[in-house]
């Protein structure tokens, strides 16, 4: 969780983002670029009503390892894991584009809703 917080700061100052895929020979990747591959891959624009399953879909499978069902426990692998927090993170990269929000400019009200948490909450870091 610290690495991803690491990479969306970075970002957030405009500086690439570190991520690599050991089979995609461009290791470094921004926003712009992602939602470039992410839209080749999807190109059609969805609602916030298709949005909605379909973020659940990938929440639900992060999910399934706090219910550590027998069934379930083989695909419990840390590649399977990473796949799904970057589906996560691809998705919501095109989703916001759906929604005709700016990539940067989500980040940057998550970046202060973050560091505003800890003030007015009793979570602990």
């Amino acid at each position: 969780m610290r690495e991803l917080v690491r990479s969306v700061t970075m970002a957030h100052s405009k500086q690439k983002i570190g991520l690599t895929d050991n089979s995609n020979p461009v290791n470094k990747m921004d926003f712009h670029s992602l939602l470039k591959l992410s839209r080749k891959i999807w190109p059609d624009k969805l609602t916030l009503p298709e949005i909605i399953p379909a973020m659940g879909k990938i929440f639900g499978d992060i999910c399934k390892w706090q219910r550590n069902a027998t069934k379930d426990i083989r695909e419990h692998t840390p590649k399977e894991l990473q796949k799904e927090l970057g589906n996560m993170i691809l998705s919501t990269i095109r989703w916001c584009d759906d929604l005709n929000f700016k990539v940067e400019d989500c980040i940057n009200s998550a970046i202060k809703a973050q560091k505003d948490f800890p003030k007015t909450s009793n979570f602990q870091n």
